[in-house]
């Protein structure tokens, strides 16, 4: 190429860069319904509108840093507040959880030890006749037996009625 035709061409494209060249596809039209909603289309509307305006550019508006800054600033703390609540929550949930089945798993302790004395009392009434019975029949060595057995039952019976 020729040193000339770069020159040219330089110069032609900072000229279209300069100049804003209005598009037809760059259109936008703006109109009003009957029941006063406002639209916006790159399309000509259907129908019959009074109220339609061609734009070739819709207004920017600029934006406060500091005020869209606060509003998103606003928007993450409310995320994390309901976040933060969400996990307090499941915490709460599961603490009462914890809580109502150490309280299940205490009624089932207890139901088991009233059931293991009561038992436990049974046996001992079973040990004090078999002794009875011993001793009427002067059956020494058994009734001795009987009372260690009874001693041990009624040591049992203490532990389980005074344990926590």
């Amino acid at each position: 190429m020729i040193p000339g035709r770069w020159t040219f061409c330089i110069f032609f494209a900072a000229a279209l860069m300069l100049f804003k060249v209005p598009s037809p596809l760059a259109q936008v039209y703006t109109w009003t319904d009957e029941k006063g909603l406002k639209h916006y289309s790159n399309k000509v509307p259907g129908g019959d509108v009074d109220n339609l305006e061609i734009e070739d550019e819709i207004e920017h508006q600029e934006i406060d840093d500091k005020a869209h800054q606060k509003e998103i600033d606003a928007h993450y703390w409310d995320k994390e507040v309901r976040e933060i609540k969400t996990d307090d929550a499941i915490k709460k949930h599961n603490w009462n959880q914890k809580r109502l089945l150490k309280k299940i798993e205490e009624e089932a302790e207890d139901s088991r030890k009233q059931n293991e004395i009561e038992l436990l009392k049974r046996d001992l009434k079973r040990l004090k006749k078999i002794e009875r019975e011993c001793v009427e029949n002067k059956r020494n060595d058994s009734a001795h037996k009987a009372r260690m057995k009874i001693f041990e039952v009624s040591k049992q019976i203490h532990y389980l009625e005074n344990s926590p």
